[in-house]
């Protein structure tokens, strides 16, 4: 019997880890498949939601098959990674990537109005835009709590990718936001009219950090953290916030 709860914990934890690759793949490909047949879009200038904008041609795919998909999956990954992922960041890494997932979906779940323009004062504009913000960030602190371990002294090559990625994601994630605040007060600027890269380029680092982590962890199969170590390492990442 042990044996077999073993094998069923070790194949769960398999399916769940390859959760989280599969929905950042899938995402991706949705995202760029719609882009490439929305007449008129551009991926330097828009923004991701305005493929999944109310009236758009593929709206309920890109909401449901891509941005809910992904959440739900990143939420199932963070499970299997808090239990699995060594380190003593790991924690608070997987609790930011968890509201990421949270977050995804609700954007889906309260997509934009036509356009996404960011001076529509609507109530389900606000939740959408605030759900996008935390999402982004979200999967940006991941990888960027996660990596500093790095900084502590761990040279394991993962701690010092995720600190990258981190790095990345959150310059990505200033200079895309304050773009798009300057806009929303009437101020013409050139990181408003690359949002749309700049928005690729904050998810896509943090897109990389979940698949590495899974990956990364699927390699190495480490063992499931004890209960009472787990708890001590939440109580740490607590105090850490």
């Amino acid at each position: 019997m042990p044996q077999t709860k073993t094998y069923i914990a070790n194949t769960l934890t398999i399916l769940m880890l390859a959760s989280g690759i599969f929905g950042v793949i899938f995402r991706n490909i949705l995202v760029y498949l719609v882009g490439a047949i929305t007449p008129g879009y551009s991926p330097i200038s828009g923004l991701i939601s305005e493929l999944s904008a109310e009236g758009m041609a593929y709206e309920h795919l890109m909401n449901t098959g891509s941005l809910m998909a992904f959440g739900a999956f990143t939420i199932i990954a963070s499970k299997a990674l808090q239990l699995r992922l060594p380190g003593r960041e790991t924690a608070l890494s997987t609790a930011y990537m968890a509201v990421a997932g949270v977050s995804f979906i609700g954007i889906g779940l309260f997509p934009c109005p036509p356009g996404c323009d960011p001076e529509i004062a609507s109530n389900q504009m606000m939740v959408h835009a605030l759900c996008g913000f935390i999402a982004s960030l979200s999967l940006s602190l991941s990888a960027f709590v996660y990596g500093i371990g790095f900084l502590k002294g761990n040279r394991s090559r993962i701690y010092k990718i995720a600190l990258i990625l981190g790095i990345i994601g959150v310059i990505a994630f200033t200079t895309l936001w304050a773009g798009i605040i300057a806009a929303e007060y009437g101020v013409n600027n050139v990181l408003y009219e690359w949002k749309g890269m700049l928005q690729r380029l904050n998810i896509a680092a943090g897109d990389l950090w979940v698949v590495i982590a899974c990956v990364y962890t699927l390699i190495k199969r480490p063992p499931a953290r004890a209960p009472e170590v787990f708890r001590a390492e939440q109580t740490q990442a607590g105090d850490m916030r």
